[in-house]
């Protein structure tokens, strides 16, 4: 399963927190490639790579606040 498969199966609650997640950690903690060095300030397609990324539940984007 993907990130963005598992966004939709969530609840409009649930959804909203982990947007709000991604928000506050998607270059340092989220995005595979400020992680892998590769980031060239194109957050759209870092965004776009994270979200076809297999899930990983331990990620910070899936933590409940």
């Amino acid at each position: 399963m993907t990130n963005y498969e598992r966004i939709r199966q969530l609840e409009p609650y649930e959804m909203a927190m982990v947007m709000n997640n991604i928000q506050e950690h998607l270059c340092q903690k989220i995005c595979p490639r400020d992680k892998e060095d590769r980031c060239n300030e194109d957050c759209n397609n870092g965004l776009t790579e994270w979200l076809c990324a297999l899930y990983d539940p331990a990620s910070p984007a899936w933590e409940r606040n």
